[in-house]
């Protein structure tokens, strides 16, 4: 990216999944105001109109209200360079309010726990899912965050006779750790030769520039597509997430204390999580026609 920015959020320690997310969105910018005025316009000529529209652009793609805050952020945090090195002369973005309601409606979600269990061998056995789809799917139903997921290692895991087990560390000394067993482990496995075989200390990666780098967040689309096809369904990490957490508070009668641990959360955030999954997950019954 141009003027340096990526490489300046690179050195304040940013990762390189978000470093990429952000310089994404702020080309998307840059091209939406030069299509807008139907040239190539400086930083400097860049007016509040056009970010105020592109942010209205943004709004009727249909994001949640969440997302497009830290849209705006994004976009705060590049026009602050650009004032710090000289790029533009009045950074009116520090002013920015945007009109976003931190409280919103959720949609309803449509999805049954129970089905994915009962589908879940058909999943780790398919000869037509790729590997990478069969791994997502595991971590999906045990409610690992994307995020959290993209940064699991081969020296994260640990081994025993029947088992391989995969410590996730999160921020304050938090930690989520998941059991894999039978068939679960040969997928683990098969991730973990591939993981050698490319060289690369994560437990799943993409290419770029010639080397294999964690699993870019943009790589997941085909590997989710498989499962949503394979499933019948759509299949959403935090969809999947907030299902697992209302089938261990309803269906195995785990505590705030217990999903506190299984999640490696807050006892705050397991809360909100619990009631958030009451409120949303519509269950649906299994369709038998679904599997693959």
């Amino acid at each position: 990216m141009p003027f340096g920015y990526e490489e300046h959020r690179l050195s304040k320690g940013i990762s390189p999944n978000t470093t990429y997310v952000e310089v994404k969105l702020i080309n998307k910018m840059l091209s939406f105001i030069d299509k807008k005025h139907k040239k190539s316009v400086e930083p400097s000529e860049i007016l509040p109109k056009d970010v105020k529209e592109f942010i209205e652009f943004e709004r009727k793609e249909g994001i949640k209200p969440s997302t497009l805050n830290r849209k705006i952020h994004m976009i705060k945090l590049w026009f602050d360079y650009m004032w710090r090195i000289g790029k533009v002369l009045n950074d009116f973005m520090a002013k920015y309010v945007p009109d976003i309601p931190e409280k919103y409606f959720k949609e309803e979600i449509i999805i049954n726990y129970k089905d994915l269990l009962v589908k879940k061998n058909d999943i780790i056995n398919s000869p037509s899912l790729l590997l990478y789809s069969k791994l997502l799917f595991l971590f999906y139903i045990k409610g690992v965050r994307l995020r959290d997921l993209v940064k699991i290692t081969t020296d994260n895991i640990h081994f025993s006779e029947y088992t391989s087990e995969i410590t996730i560390h999160k921020k304050n000394n938090l930690k989520q750790v998941l059991i894999f067993q039978n068939d679960e482990k040969n997928i683990i496995n098969a991730c973990i030769a591939r993981a050698n075989e490319r060289g690369t200390p994560f437990l799943m990666s993409s290419k770029k520039e010639g080397e294999y780098v964690p699993l870019q967040f943009g790589s997941t689309k085909e590997f989710v597509n498989q499962l949503k096809e394979a499933l019948g369904m759509n299949f959403r990490s935090e969809h999947v997430r907030l299902a697992y957490i209302k089938y261990l508070y309803e269906e195995e009668n785990k505590t705030i204390e217990d999903i506190r641990k299984i999640m490696g959360i807050t006892i705050q955030t397991a809360a909100q999580s619990i009631q958030e999954s009451l409120e949303r997950i519509k269950t649906v019954e299994y369709n038998e026609n679904n599997i693959i």
